[in-house]
C-alpha cells in the first residue's frame, strides 16, 4: 500500500511545484561580448545547416524496394548548437525558434516555457537590434 501524501498549503493544490528549468534563460539573454550586444548574422555561416540538418528528419513511409536507414531529428543537437550560438555568437530569432521547437520536441510543456521565456527575453532587451532572418525554405 503506498503512502498518500497530502499537501501543506492551498498554494500546492493549485499550483503544483513547476518543473525545474531545461536551459538557462539568463545565460542566452545575456548580451554578446564585444561592440555588438546582438552578435554576428550566422545565415549563412555553417551553423545554420548544422541545425537544420539536425532538425531534418524522412517520413516513416513504406520503402518498398528502395530501402534505406531512415534520419531521425537530433533534437538534442539542435539544443546544443543553438544555446550555444545564442550564448556566445548571436541572438538571432531564426535560431531561438528552432531552440524553442527542439526544447518542446524534447521537455513538452516545460521545454515550451523555457523557449518562451528566451523568446521574450530577447524581444524585451534587444528589440532595437535583433537579428532576424526567415526561414522560408523550412516552410
Amino acid at each position: 500500500m503506498s503512502a498518500v501524501v497530502e499537501p501543506t498549503s492551498v498554494a500546492e493544490v493549485i499550483a503544483p511545484p513547476a518543473p525545474p528549468a531545461v536551459v538557462d534563460v539568463e545565460a542566452l539573454l545575456a548580451p554578446i561580448p564585444g561592440d555588438n550586444p546582438v552578435g554576428e548574422n550566422l545565415q549563412y555561416s555553417g551553423l545554420y545547416d548544422e541545425i537544420r540538418e539536425a532538425r531534418r528528419s524522412d517520413d516513416n513511409l513504406e520503402q518498398g524496394d528502395w530501402q534505406h536507414e531512415v534520419k531521425t531529428a537530433g533534437w538534442p543537437k539542435v539544443v546544443e548548437l543553438a544555446t550555444g550560438a545564442l550564448a556566445t555568437r548571436t541572438k538571432d530569432l531564426q535560431v531561438c525558434a528552432w531552440l524553442v521547437e527542439a526544447l518542446v520536441e524534447l521537455y513538452g510543456f516545460a521545454g515550451m516555457r523555457d523557449g518562451l521565456k528566451v523568446m521574450r527575453g530577447l524581444h524585451e532587451q534587444y528589440w532595437d537590434c535583433l537579428l532576424y532572418t526567415s526561414d522560408a525554405a523550412d516552410d
